[in-house]
């Protein structure tokens, strides 16, 4: 059994965010999905019209499934929207992470290390490490309470993203995970400035971290 691919999944999910242009946060992750060839969101209301028993899906949230050439993810309508999010991208991250959809001849240890790394894949889209960083950088101070307010995620989902970035503080990321970086804050530059514009401080450890990133890849 193979390890969990945490990098992968952040270096995937990275690809994700700038190939969508994610520039505000939270985002509605269903164009996103559609960025992917015959793969489309629907909800479970949508499934009972078209006689789909949802009840055999054996999830509450949502899940990925192949039909008549599509992959189609199939979400409960009735959660909260952070909960919706958040589900909809852990299906995509089995997709892109080219999982086995079928999980019904998984080992308990393989199907541990894709529900991991497609958790990992989701709480990266929507709660980019670079754009946490930068706002660091901007003297803010990240708690749950700001992630569930300005990231749009569930108070668990911010504690588990709190705690896993706590956890890699002392580990060096390879340049495939940093690549895109610069580009996802200066997309969201703007989703930043509303939350604490740029006149009022410069951003030298933020410049100064970036500088470092950019010369170590050489």
């Amino acid at each position: 059994m193979s390890e969990i691919d945490f990098h992968r999944a952040v270096i995937m999910a990275n690809e994700m965010l700038v190939r969508a242009g994610i520039k505000s946060y939270p985002f509605d992750p269903i164009p996103v999905v559609k960025l992917i060839p015959n793969c489309v969101c629907r909800k479970y209301a949508t499934a009972r019209k078209w006689g789909v028993n949802i009840e055999s899906f054996g999830s509450e949230s949502a899940i990925i499934v192949e039909m008549e050439g599509k992959n189609i993810i199939f979400y409960d309508e009735s959660k909260p929207q952070c909960h919706i999010n958040f589900s909809i991208l852990h299906e995509l991250g089995h997709l892109v992470l080219k999982h086995p959809l079928n999980c019904k001849n998984l080992s308990p240890a393989s199907y541990h290390r894709y529900e991991v790394e497609a958790n990992y894949f989701a709480a990266q889209m929507l709660m980019p490490m670079s754009l946490i960083a930068a706002l660091r950088c901007r003297q803010l101070t990240i708690i749950q309470h700001f992630l569930v307010q300005h990231f749009g995620v569930s108070s668990d989902a911010a504690t588990k993203r709190l705690n896993t970035m706590r956890n890699m503080s002392n580990i060096s990321l390879a340049h495939s995970e940093r690549e895109y970086d610069d580009i996802i804050v200066s997309l969201a530059n703007s989703f930043m400035e509303s939350i604490r514009p740029s006149y009022s401080f410069f951003d030298y450890a933020y410049e100064e971290d970036m500088q470092r990133r950019r010369e170590s890849w050489m």
